[in-house]
């Protein structure tokens, strides 16, 4: 709900000013709201975007007169962060915030009254309950011995999933967006060896993104209890390079696309290869940095502000680190491999060091599925 009150700010600027910056507009916004929780904070940022908005009506706009400003490659609206506000900017702009944020608070009321606790604060069974739901779900020990060439998960274009031989760490990355390989942004999860095959229909009417219903499927099958926090800490920032992306266009629409492991033709998913080479044929901007971030010695964001499905082939490249070999196995050298970096300048992209708040998942609690 706060986020649906600032996005309906954001709509009240010019319209040049958004086919302008809109993209990076949107993405402060959300950078903030993750980051800025409780009260105060969220009346700041309300008070924040307001006074923007007052400055501009007031002072008028132009388009090539940016009103963002970039403070180490991130954007920020430059009448809070660079310049001092006018005294009437400030006066209309805090007007405006108290005025949103009572309505805020006013559309907020009934269902607090209704449900006899403050708004957010609901039982975590309950949570689950409300989430999107699989309508049936078979979870059995796997067939097979779990060895990589038998894994395979599917996620068909209605929503079902299909997995054969599959790890809970497999599952959890899948949910929660978080590296495979041990990641500082994800701790707490067990040793374990055994790996499952899963059926799960998706309701006819699909409610919200499979990853959702994911979260239920192992908040109820296998008692995950997950910790969520914001940590701000040093990130990779992927962006699009100075002489803009290189990229082509995918054949294949969101609608039609089959997530895959086992073959690669599928969307969402990157040919494996030595040195991990970015070879997809539907991938998203969001995919490529999740993907990337399995290797880098840091959390990799999307930045670049690129919408849609890329067709995508490189070579491989040296991985800034590595999870440790199995027992008995020697380490593989990479060594005549290019860098990351240019193997991602063949795509018009680039990593900028950064600090940013991402999200850090602690498992405090998670049982073996009962059959």
């Amino acid at each position: 709900m706060f986020e649906t009150l600032c996005a309906f700010l954001l709509r009240l600027y010019p319209a040049a000013f958004r086919q302008t910056y809109g993209d990076e507009a949107v993405q402060l916004l959300k950078d903030r709201a993750q980051h800025e929780r409780g009260p105060f904070r969220r009346v700041r940022l309300l008070i924040d975007l307001a006074i923007d908005l007052a400055a501009i009506s007031l002072r008028g706009w132009q388009p090539g007169r940016p009103l963002l400003a970039r403070i180490d490659g991130a954007p920020r609206f430059d009448i809070i962060d660079v310049q001092r506000p006018r005294l009437e900017a400030l006066i209309v702009g805090v007007l405006m915030s108290v005025l949103m944020f009572a309505i805020f608070l006013l559309l907020l009321q009934p269902t607090a009254l209704a449900n006899g606790r403050p708004p957010g604060r609901l039982p975590a069974r309950q949570q689950v309950a409300q989430a999107p739901a699989f309508e049936a779900i078979s979870i059995k020990p796997a067939r097979s011995d779990g060895g990589t060439g038998s894994m395979r998960l599917q996620v068909l274009a209605n929503g079902d999933v299909k997995a054969s031989a599959v790890p809970v760490l497999l599952l959890v990355g899948y949910a929660y967006d978080v590296p495979v390989n041990p990641s500082p942004r994800l701790s707490g999860l067990p040793g374990w060896r055994e790996t499952y095959d899963i059926e799960a229909k998706a309701p006819r009417q699909k409610r919200g993104r499979v990853q959702v219903m994911m979260r239920a499927l192992l908040a109820d099958r296998f008692k995950l209890v997950m910790r969520v926090e914001q940590n701000t800490m040093p990130v990779y920032a992927l962006r699009v390079a100075s002489g803009g992306p290189h990229l082509q266009k995918s054949t294949i629409a969101e609608k039609d696309c089959v997530f895959d492991t086992g073959t690669p033709d599928s969307c969402h998913q990157f040919v494996v290869g030595r040195g991990h080479p970015l070879n997809g044929r539907a991938i998203s901007m969001d995919d490529l940095a999740h993907y990337i971030e399995n290797w880098t010695d840091l959390p990799v964001v999307n930045r670049t502000s690129l919408s849609g499905l890329f067709a995508v082939q490189t070579a491989g490249w040296t991985p800034m680190r590595l999870p440790p070999p199995p027992p008995g196995a020697l380490a593989t050298s990479f060594d005549d491999l290019p860098t990351l970096a240019t193997v991602l300048r063949t795509l018009g992209l680039e990593l900028k060091k950064q600090e940013a708040s991402v999200p850090v998942y602690t498992v405090e609690h998670i049982e073996r599925p009962a059959s």
